[in-house]
């Protein structure tokens, strides 16, 4: 990690001078010909100009964190400040006088170093792998609320998303001293009871059956979660507005109040919630503020949002499951395949596949194509066309001289296709239907084999549901002499 820094100042602005004696005792290099990402610049300007908004685009890509430096008030007081976070900058501050203009950036100096190390930390990357500058830029956020704050947390994805991690994540890097324990708590098994109370506590005597005092679940007592512990609301959108209020209020206030009690026991407890949702109503006057009292909402991108990443997690992944943990690379064909499959349960999904091409694959070294499980090279609809060229046509050519009609060209084709899948399948119809990407039905009508025989021969390992496939369309099914289909 490099620290820079560039003037773009009248060489004789006296300004400009006191910030270079300012941040002489801090340590510069040089701006590199290629920044690093990890690397942190400081900008220095008198005025926003259209150079210093070009300056602060150009150094910032690539997730370089660019300080903007004004040498005075007058510096931001045309346009002000904004245009240069838009423009890329992580901040911008103004000189006021140089002792403070010292510390302020020396702070920032030392809190960005202090997140970077840990981004790129096998604490972090071996629970949150990823290289693209989006991904990046997301785990310096979470990162810094993580470490340097004990904010409540909200986190908001699909399924598959890694918000369960991202919790674990955080309460491991929460620099609290007695933080206890992370306990998860899955809001759709939760049911709401006496509108509150089992959260809150109550003394003897409140309602019936409370023959003595109980310190309530926001203590987390009885689900094993101590007063200055992590709690995990996993989907809190299940959970009774009532009592997600209840926890709320307790946690804000650091202490929390027994019903029909006077007592206020400690409570350092911090507050980490996901939802797969987007929360709705807000800023409506019947909306539940209580999505709006959490302070920090991360949004975690499905797979689709970030492909790029998809071999960096991939390879992660295999590491984990590998028996021995060895070194894993994958061939440029297997990062092709990988980012460009469909993963409706995202990681989840992404897990499953990698299983199945660790079983497959032997030895150390490149992890290649051929351990991609055969049923998956068919899921892209990855048809190699080149079968649809000579060969093909010159038997059409020759149907037609015969005097075959076009309908008899595709029933024919179609017969032959079905036959030749069942051979491959060892006369499996349900596998051979999805080889040919048809329904069992449609296979089992061109065989002689009953519907309802070839329907509860389905092997409980194959999709569910495939659909019909157009006769027009079923000569794109692939040639049977080719073998398994290839991308082209």
């Amino acid at each position: 990690m490099t620290r820079w820094i560039r003037f773009v100042t009248h060489e004789a602005s006296a300004a400009a001078s006191s910030v270079r004696s300012a941040l002489a005792d801090l340590v510069w290099a040089p701006p590199p010909p290629v920044p690093d990402g990890s690397d942190i610049g400081l900008i220095v300007f008198d005025r926003v100009s259209a150079d210093v908004l070009d300056l602060v685009r150009g150094s910032s890509r690539g997730g370089v964190r660019i300080l903007a430096v004004g040498t005075s008030p007058e510096a931001v007081e045309d346009i002000g400040p904004w245009p240069l976070l838009d423009a890329g900058a992580s901040d911008v501050v103004v000189r006021l006088d140089d002792a403070s203009l010292a510390d302020q950036v020396s702070a920032r100096l030392t809190r960005w170093g202090e997140v970077e190390g840990l981004v790129h930390s096998s604490e972090v990357q071996d629970a949150l792998a990823g290289r693209t500058l989006a991904w990046t830029s997301l785990l310096r956020e979470i990162v810094e609320v993580a470490r340097f704050s004990d904010a409540s947390v909200l986190l908001i994805g699909e399924s598959g998303t890694g918000k369960d991690v991202v919790a674990r994540l955080i309460h491991e890097l929460d620099a609290r001293p007695f933080k206890d324990e992370f306990v998860t708590i899955d809001c759709r098994t939760f049911v709401e009871t006496r509108h509150g109370e089992d959260l809150a506590g109550h003394h003897p005597g409140t309602f019936e059956d409370a023959d003595g005092p109980f310190s309530g679940d926001i203590g987390l007592d009885t689900l094993g979660v101590q007063d200055a512990g992590t709690i995990f609301l996993d989907e809190v959108g299940n959970l009774p507005p009532s009592l997600r209020g209840s926890v709320l209020r307790n946690i804000e206030q650091r202490d929390r109040r027994p019903v029909n009690g006077t007592g206020r026991p400690t409570s350092n407890l911090r507050l980490i919630c996901s939802t797969s949702e987007e929360p709705s109503g807000l800023g409506s006057e019947t909306a539940d503020d209580f999505w709006e009292r959490i302070t920090t909402w991360f949004h975690l991108p499905p797979l689709r949002e970030h492909r790029d990443d998809i071999p960096t997690i991939a390879e992660h992944l295999l590491r984990r499951v590998r028996p021995n943990g060895e070194e894993i690379q994958l061939d440029p064909a297997l990062d092709a395949f990988l980012e460009s499959r469909d993963y409706p349960a995202n990681v989840h999904d992404l897990l499953t596949l990698i299983r199945g091409i660790s079983a497959r694959h032997a030895g150390p070294g490149v992890v290649t194509i051929g351990s991609i499980p055969q049923d998956e090279r068919f899921k892209l609809g990855m048809v190699d066309h080149s079968w649809q060229r000579q060969d093909l046509e010159r038997v059409i050519r020759h149907a037609i001289d015969a005097g075959a009609s076009l309908k008899t060209i595709g029933e024919t084709a179609r017969d032959a296709a079905v036959q030749i899948a069942l051979s491959f399948e060892g006369g499996d119809v349900a596998r051979a239907a999805k080889r040919l990407r048809a329904t069992t039905r449609t296979i089992a009508s061109r065989t002689g084999v009953a519907p309802a025989e070839a329907d509860t021969d389905r092997s409980t390992s194959d999709p569910p549901s495939i659909v019909e496939v157009p006769e027009t369309e079923l000569l794109g099914a692939g040639d049977p002499a080719e073998g398994p289909v290839r991308k082209a």
